[in-house]
Formats: C-alpha cells, sequence, structure tokens
C-alpha cells in the first residue's frame, strides 16, 4: 500500500502536480517516518518551491539514518550554494563525490561551488574530473570551457574544446565556442572551419551565422559573406546587426558586368 501511495507521488510530480505530490508524501511519512523515497521527493519538492529551510530538515532526516543517500546530499549541496553557505556546499558536494565518483554532475556542482568560493585551481581539478566521466554531457564542457576563458587560460580553452569537439561532433554551440576562440587567437581559417560545423550542425542558429558572415567578410569572402548573412536574415529578420552588415557587404561587393 505504501509504495502505491509513493507511486502516486512520483506520478503527481511527473504530471506537475507538485501541490498533491507532496501532499501524498506527507501522508506517507506520518505513517513511516523515515519513507526515503518519500523524505527525498518531499526535499525536492520544497527545494523547487523555494522552501529551503523544510528541504534542509528532510534531508538531514534522511542523512541521519543513511548518510550516503545521494539524493539528499545533492539537494543539501544546493541549497547550501543557493543560500551563500560555500564551505558547507563544498563538503556536502565532496560527499556526494565520494559516494558516486563516476557521476559527472556531482564533480560539475562541486566545481561550482569552488568556483563561487574563488578556489580556481580545486576548480579546474574537478571540472576536469566532470568531463572526464562516462555521463558528463556538452554544456559541462563548455562550462569548463567559458571558466578556463575568465581565468585567462587560453592554450587550455582549446585542448578543452577540441576534446569537447571530438566527443559531441554535432554539437554546435561546441563548434560555434570553439570557432570565437580560434578567431580570437587569430586562426582564422581554422575559426572558418569550425563556423562551417557549427551552422551544418544547427542550420537555424543566427548567431552562429552571422559570427561567420562577419569573418568571411574579414577574410575577404564577400560573395560567401553575403550568401552566410542572408541565411541569417531568414532565421532572424528584424536582429538590429544583420542590415547594418548587408549593407557594408553590399557595399563592398564587386560589380558585375553586362
Amino acid at each position: 500500500m505504501m509504495e502505491k501511495q509513493f507511486a502516486a507521488a512520483l506520478d503527481m510530480r511527473g504530471r506537475g502536480n507538485f501541490a498533491a505530490a507532496r501532499q501524498i508524501c506527507r501522508a506517507i511519512l506520518i505513517a513511516r517516518p523515515r519513507h526515503r523515497g518519500a523524505l527525498n521527493l518531499l526535499a525536492e519538492l520544497c527545494y523547487a518551491a523555494g522552501d529551503m529551510i523544510e528541504a534542509a530538515e528532510l534531508c538531514q532526516r534522511v542523512l541521519a539514518f543513511a548518510p550516503h543517500d545521494p539524493a539528499a546530499l545533492a539537494v543539501l549541496g544546493e541549497i547550501y550554494l543557493d543560500c551563500g553557505r560555500l564551505e558547507d556546499a563544498i563538503t556536502v558536494f565532496r560527499r556526494s563525490v565520494a559516494v558516486e565518483p563516476g557521476v559527472a554532475r556531482h564533480h560539475a556542482r562541486l566545481a561550482t561551488a569552488l568556483r563561487r568560493a574563488e578556489q580556481h585551481d580545486g576548480a579546474v581539478e574537478s571540472w576536469g574530473r566532470a568531463v572526464a566521466c562516462d555521463d558528463a554531457v556538452a554544456w559541462m564542457w563548455l562550462e569548463f570551457a567559458m571558466f578556463l576563458v575568465a581565468l585567462g587560460r587560453d592554450a587550455a580553452v582549446l585542448d578543452v574544446l577540441d576534446a569537447a569537439a571530438i566527443a559531441f561532433p554535432d554539437e554546435a554551440r561546441v563548434w560555434w565556442m570553439l570557432a570565437d576562440r580560434l578567431r580570437a587567437g587569430g586562426r582564422a581559417e581554422a575559426a572558418a572551419g569550425a563556423y562551417q560545423r557549427a551552422v551544418s550542425c544547427r542550420p537555424r542558429l543566427f548567431g552562429a551565422h552571422y559570427d561567420f558572415a562577419t569573418l568571411l567578410a574579414e577574410l575577404g569572402r564577400t560573395s560567401a559573406a553575403l550568401e552566410v548573412a542572408h541565411r541569417a536574415q531568414s532565421l532572424d529578420p528584424d536582429h538590429p546587426m544583420i542590415g547594418a552588415l548587408l549593407d557594408r557587404l553590399a557595399v563592398t561587393q564587386p560589380a558585375t558586368g553586362t
């Protein structure tokens, strides 16, 4: 009976009926105060609703009898991070990493907490461990790269983005950022190739088209720049920058004889 109630709570959460899910969890906990599933689900729902105090109390209840519970540790770490209790967040996320060392998001959250605490070397190390996990996703690589950009570690940025492009060859955002960094480093031809990959992966990505067009213009490839700029215009006709770019390209386009 209890597990059917908990399944109903999960179903309500899945349907977006969070109030009903919370109500069911509270009913379960009256009958069985140490029901881990109900405690964790209610903690998650309270955290999502901004009820930080109750969410933290629920997590602590779980950890009192299950100190290595990954769900409770994850929510408690987020609460501490949101409340600015950075050292507490770091401690909890380190516990998460120790419990599940192969889970990328634990390393990523630890990296975020370390970065906010200005422990930059530790954050870089944690980001490196995050992207080394089998379940790492593209945004983690991008966050890692952006952090390295902020630290001014340009060579490391390119290493991370090159590896990300291998891991996620169809991820337009990776190619777009790689193109931007190559361009900033004066490697225009390599940047053009990366922009081409970005717009091929995601043909409706306005920003990558715009940046690609401006680079082609800088390289003197006006006809190609116009073609890409027109594609960008078709994606966002009212963008304030696209008209100016097309006007500049029209001026530099060689006249054709009759």
